[in-house]
């Protein structure tokens, strides 16, 4: 019988010499209020001849109200964090098992000597006994200590461990938003909760007037920075004039070859060639646009490059504010091309609009307005064949690829499946031609980025493909798979892996004649640091991959 009565609260406590009966009657007796003797069985259950249990005697532990409530919250924040670590039920219940085994293991192996003390207390000839017993009861945890760090706990190939979760997260206007495992900003949130559970754990609570960076840097748990909910600071759209455009040469030029720079690096002669394309960016290509009225929504690509080349201009993080930053070039561009709902004013020469319009949302921190815009263009593009390769020009095909390569570089950055499957480019890789530079660079980016996609699909669990495979380890295969590609990369792309810490370059080349820049190509092959920015872009993704 399990159930008892309870306790008289009338009933006067008697010290236990005193006491005339047990102090703890068995189950049966307590029920039937009757004498129990204390014995096992009792002396009214043995005439009986019933079953005689006695209850449980835990040890009581009394504690402050305010220090249970602290280790009740501890618990939930370590059994949340192991959640985190361990997603698999059972896995997760099989460690604690283990854990609970060994520390049972430890309890009884440090209870031994105690007993053995009490016996070597007692006579000479137990002592005796008791040090020859003694080294097999302190050897055995440290032989079961050996055991668990070698045969139990599974090697890194065998372990199952859980992909990293998204979260919601909201702005500074609390609009939330769900960003995947491979998002800066979930890892940062991640990392948050870890630290406020040890701060939590130890037992420190900062006072309401602590102002410290870290306490702040806590309490921004389930945010993250972005602006996507504040509007651009552009111009009325009555006010924007899409006929009027630069008069001066010189500034059109100086931003058209910023914009150059950091985005294809066309216009240099190195081997990589760049890592993206999306059209001519020269001064002249701008102005047949301009003298060509069939052309004019083409104007649109050269306005977003003005924004973008305006934002690479900045020299001071000072010089960084609002409505300074191109907004006004970006406005125009948006005005030409009109409502990208409305598909039917869209063609594919207006794809590379659209992504430098990405891009330049993506500089001023909007990243889901520019995950919109990139969708657009993915759309538009393989809405007129453009994935399936249905026309001969080679800057058609490599704007394709394009964006192939910044689909799986948002994809990453947001933590969200790629819009295409890597199936779904069907056209032929870029290929080498005398009127554009040379394809390398753009090829190993798409290679690079096959990886990226399967990192965030498989490897994160954002949008996961059967593998064939299925004992394979995702993390481990994404990490040969990155290793092939850095052995496999030519010559020429190719950068150290360790660069001399005294090696400062400041020489900047680009007012360097040709014949200067191809000594510095030559260069590479002795294990200098390049000069190129699209190829040190393309190793920095590489390393942020690994």
């Amino acid at each position: 019988m399990s159930k008892r009565l309870g306790v008289n609260p009338r009933r006067i406590f008697v010290k236990e010499n005193n006491r005339k009966r047990t102090r703890t009657a068995c189950n049966s007796c307590n029920i039937r209020r009757v004498k129990c003797s204390g014995k096992q069985p009792c002396d009214a259950c043995f005439a009986a001849q019933r079953l005689c249990d006695y209850p449980s005697t835990d040890k009581k532990v009394f504690v402050g109200k305010g220090e249970y409530e602290d280790l009740k919250a501890s618990k939930s924040l370590l059994d949340k964090c192991l959640a985190e670590f361990l997603p698999d039920p059972e896995q997760r219940q099989s460690y604690l098992s283990q854990a609970l085994q060994d520390t049972n293991a430890s309890q009884v192996g440090s209870a031994q000597p105690s007993k053995d003390d009490e016996v070597h207390s007692g006579s000479s000839a137990a002592s005796i006994s008791t040090s020859a017993r003694s080294p097999p009861c302190e050897t055995a945890p440290r032989h079961h200590h050996h055991s668990r760090h070698g045969a139990h706990v599974p090697k890194l190939e065998q372990l199952d461990i859980g992909a990293t979760e998204g979260s919601l997260l909201q702005d500074r206007d609390g609009n939330k938003r769900w960003l995947g495992g491979t998002s800066g900003a979930t890892f940062l949130d991640h990392l948050k909760k870890f630290m406020h559970t040890l701060k939590s754990s130890l037992g420190y609570c900062g006072t309401n007037a602590d102002t410290s960076p870290g306490l702040k840097f806590l309490a921004s748990r389930g945010q993250y920075q972005t602006s996507d909910s504040q509007l651009l600071f552009t111009p009325a759209s009555d006010r924007i004039d899409t006929t009027l455009s630069l008069e001066s040469w010189e500034v059109a030029g100086s931003l058209l070859a910023k914009a150059d720079e950091y985005l294809q690096s066309c216009g240099s002669t190195w081997a990589c060639g760049g890592i993206y394309y999306f059209g001519d960016l020269s001064v002249q290509a701008w102005l047949a646009v301009q003298r060509d009225e069939t052309r004019r929504r083409e104007v649109a690509f050269y306005e977003a490059a003005f924004a973008l080349g305006t934002i690479y201009s900045l020299t001071a993080a000072s010089s960084r504010r609002d409505g300074q930053l191109g907004e006004s070039f970006f406005a125009k561009a948006r005005n030409i091309l009109g409502d990208p709902t409305e598909i039917f004013l869209y063609s594919f020469r207006d794809v590379p609009a659209l992504i430098m319009m990405a891009m330049y949302m993506a500089e001023m921190n909007r990243r889901d307005n520019a995950y919109i815009y990139l969708s657009y263009a993915i759309t538009i593009s393989c809405m007129f064949g453009g994935m399936k390769g249905s026309f001969n020009d080679e800057r058609d095909k490599r704007i394709v690829w394009t964006l192939f390569c910044l689909d799986r570089e948002y994809a990453c950055l947001m933590g969200r499946p790629p819009l295409y499957s890597d199936e779904a480019f069907q056209l032929h890789l870029p290929d080498t031609t005398p009127i554009l530079p040379l394809p390398s660079g753009l090829l190993a980016h798409i290679e690079l980025s096959k990886i990226a996609g399967y990192l965030v699909t498989n490897t994160y669990s954002i949008a996961p493909r059967q593998a064939v495979d299925r004992c394979s380890n995702p993390f481990l295969n994404s990490l040969h798979m990155l290793q092939q590609w850095r052995e496999r990369l030519p010559p020429d792309l190719r950068i150290p892996l360790e660069v001399q810490p005294e090696y400062q370059s400041q020489i900047s080349t680009e007012d360097f004649p040709a014949d200067v820049r191809q000594k510095f190509k030559e260069q590479l092959k002795d294990n200098t640091l390049p000069f190129d920015r699209a190829l040190c872009v393309l190793h920095m993704k590489w390393n942020q991959a690994s």
